[in-house]
């Protein structure tokens, strides 16, 4: 019973992670949300790409609450957040290359990006 509890638990705090990243601005920072260089490097991809992130973690969310043996669902829940997690950064990827033509940027400092604009 406990496991059955600790795992909706879970399921729970990754939904409502999802909804703060789809519904709030969290500003771009090193602690939460998509942090890869593009989304570090522009605000715009950085709104962008945490919303769809949000979204996609919510209706991964959903996958914790199926009627399903908490071992099946924590071997379930893996793989799903890989495929989930990718989805979201090949779109922080897309949203970075239509806006600024490359995908290259330039390290400033810790968690710190700036755009390099193609020639």
């Amino acid at each position: 019973m406990t496991e059955y509890l600790f795992v909706r638990a879970i399921g729970a705090l990754v939904f409502l992670g999802g909804v703060q990243l789809a519904f709030h601005r969290t500003p771009r920072n090193v602690w939460s949300g998509l942090r890869l260089p593009w989304t570090l490097a522009d605000q715009e991809v950085w709104e962008r790409s945490n919303r769809v992130a949000g979204y996609l973690m919510a209706v991964y969310s959903t996958l914790y609450f199926l009627p399903l043996a908490p071992s099946t669902v924590i071997l379930a829940a893996l793989p799903a957040a890989a495929v989930f997690g990718s989805l979201a950064a090949l779109y922080a990827r897309h949203c970075y290359r239509t806006k600024h033509g490359t995908l290259r940027t330039q390290f400033i400092s810790f968690g710190h990006y700036e755009p390099i604009e193609k020639p």
